[in-house]
């Protein structure tokens, strides 16, 4: 059955003419506009530490780190970012960010420095007496690009006034 064009388009401009409908019909067909596919919902500063924290949570699940590990936003931190024990049987952790350095971070920068911090907690729970700052890559490389490692290091450096040698800090 064929439907004479011109009906077809008067059914559909006065569709369309519904306010509501147009609200359904661009939300059901463009969910996830303005968002490429995959892409997490990055707030408009990656200083959030609701958003690390879940950050924090879906890497320990991709790595397998049972251990609960606690995102803290501190005031001044030597190292600029860090992870320890909480607790004497290491059931939890704490991930610590210095704030004035988290402010310069990009979203895959944090990214990054979670990726590494949660390498130190999996060698810490697996073989503790191996912690290096290359085998924290090497497992954070499981799961961020190693660009995200490089542009950590060079923030990390030029706020420390040093350098070092990232192939054999983050690989090839």
């Amino acid at each position: 059955m064929t439907f004479p064009q011109a009906d077809v388009r008067v059914s559909r401009e006065s569709w369309l003419r519904q306010p509501a409908w147009v609200c359904v019909l661009v939300l059901l067909c463009f969910p996830t506009h303005g968002h490429a596919e995959g892409e997490d919902d990055v707030p408009e500063s990656p200083r959030d530490a609701k958003w690390i924290q879940g950050i924090v949570d879906d890497y320990r699940a991709k790595l397998g780190i049972s251990q609960k590990v606690d995102v803290e936003i501190v005031p001044q931190n030597a190292l600029l970012t860090s992870v320890k024990p909480v607790d004497d049987d290491a059931s939890t952790f704490a991930l610590l960010i210095e704030e004035s350095f988290l402010g310069g971070l990009t979203a895959d920068d944090v990214r990054g420095v979670v990726a590494h911090e949660l390498g130190h907690v999996w060698i810490f729970t697996h073989h503790p007496y191996l912690q290096t700052e290359s085998l924290a890559n090497q497992i954070a490389r499981r799961i961020v690009a190693r660009d995200h490692l490089v542009h950590v290091y060079e923030k990390l450096w030029q706020r420390q006034g040093t350098t070092g040698d990232l192939e054999r800090l983050v690989g090839d």
